[in-house]
């Protein structure tokens, strides 16, 4: 059973998605890229996986978790956006590909279904195993949104997720110098 082909609306298209998403299912994700139909139900995953952060994001900075879960989706969206654009442009400028902002966003967004894992905090507290679990989960899920979204190899794809790793820690270095 995959994720469907038609419809993208409702609470079992959903939960189908984050499935085939948390399985690292590539076929999932070019779906995702294909479809522009499926472009509400990958923002729902991100919204979804923000809210999920709540309970990991909220005690560490003193939020109330409605705080805290609207923060979680809002920096979950933000990354989202960043994420996109720098892939996008990449594969413009580096790749010569060209493709859509959805056709990059959309396996994107569905990458951050791992999010959802931190709803255990509740259960099991923070304990770094789990931070490391959906911190690598994270990263498997992404280097397959890229390769789904560019279609052009895992090696292409990991070297991808590498510019935008260090374009990432660049921006991070230079925001807290400021």
């Amino acid at each position: 059973m995959g994720f469907p082909m038609e419809g993208y609306v409702g609470p079992d298209a959903l939960v189908e998605l984050i499935g085939g998403a948390l399985r690292l299912r590539l076929a999932t994700y070019r779906e995702v890229s294909r479809q522009a139909a499926a472009t509400r139900l990958s923002l729902a995953v991100v919204v979804l996986a923000g809210a999920a952060s709540a309970p990991a994001i909220g005690p560490s900075l003193g939020l109330v978790l409605p705080v805290a879960m609207v923060l979680g989706v809002l920096l979950t969206l933000g990354i989202l956006g960043l994420e996109a654009s720098m892939v996008w442009g990449i594969c413009r400028l580096a790749l010569r590909e060209r493709r859509s902002m959805g056709e990059v966003m959309r396996p994107l967004a569905v990458a951050h279904a791992p999010r959802v894992l931190y709803l255990l905090v509740p259960l099991v507290g923070d304990p770094p195993i789990l931070q490391i679990a959906v911190s690598l989960w994270l990263l498997g899920a992404f280097v397959i949104a890229v390769e789904a979204a560019i279609d052009r190899g895992f090696v292409v794809a990991v070297s991808v997720a590498l510019v935008v790793g260090v374009l990432r820690w660049l921006l991070d270095a230079l925001i807290e110098g400021l």
